[in-house]
């Protein structure tokens, strides 16, 4: 998998303090994981939403291939990325159970796993007939991660992804990015070295 982004740009009204950023020329590719820094304003999560297929840029194209050098449409990518970012909402009123029956009807486990091992790794067994909106905010970042990361699918995007978490969660983070990394396409935005200091490339959007 490859994704090219070509003279990116985005701009947020029509006036030139609009700008975001623009003139970004990026190439990413499977097997390989990236880092998207810069200051508070920078662009970050607004680059990950142009890449996830969210979020419309202003200027410049955003293209994906197969290893085969086929392109896909940028607005037909859904099925290839798994998303997590700290202000996705989650389906509250499901229980924990029924959340992760609901995602994998449109989404493939990663292989090996099923309802219950997926539930376990996170460690939320007793959790599991508790409803969404009555988990700590640390709780429901680790669901957020365990459904990008555990979800068979050629693209992770992570937008801050240790926020909430504590020390043994940020420990498993960690451990499960740097397990799955040399087959997947892996984009982190975030401002703490700690989250990508495993990244092969950091791209700084203040450069």
């Amino acid at each position: 998998m490859k994704i090219q982004l070509t003279n990116i740009g985005k701009r947020f009204g029509s006036n030139k303090a609009g700008w975001i950023f623009r003139n970004k020329d990026l190439l990413m590719t499977t097997g390989k994981s990236y880092a998207i820094t810069g200051r508070n304003g920078a662009g970050k999560s607004t680059l990950l939403k142009i890449i996830s297929g969210g979020l419309t840029p202003t200027l410049g194209i955003v293209q994906f291939f197969n290893d085969a050098e086929k392109e896909f449409f940028w607005t037909d990518t859904a099925h290839l990325v798994n998303y997590a970012a700290p202000y996705m909402e989650l389906l509250e009123y499901l229980t924990l159970k029924e959340h992760v029956k609901f995602h994998f009807q449109f989404k493939k486990y990663m292989t090996g796993m099923d309802q219950m091992s997926f539930i376990q790794a996170i460690q939320m067994e007793a959790h599991q007939n508790k409803l969404v909106k009555d988990f700590s905010s640390g709780m429901k970042q680790r669901l957020k991660l365990a459904f990008a990361l555990y979800t068979e699918n050629p693209i992770i995007l992570l937008d801050e992804p240790t926020s909430n978490l504590d020390d043994q969660w940020s420990e498993w983070y960690l451990a499960e990015t740097t397990n799955i990394k040399s087959n997947r396409l892996l984009v982190i935005a975030s401002n703490q070295p700690n989250e990508y200091a495993f990244c092969n490339e950091v791209i700084n959007l203040n450069e």
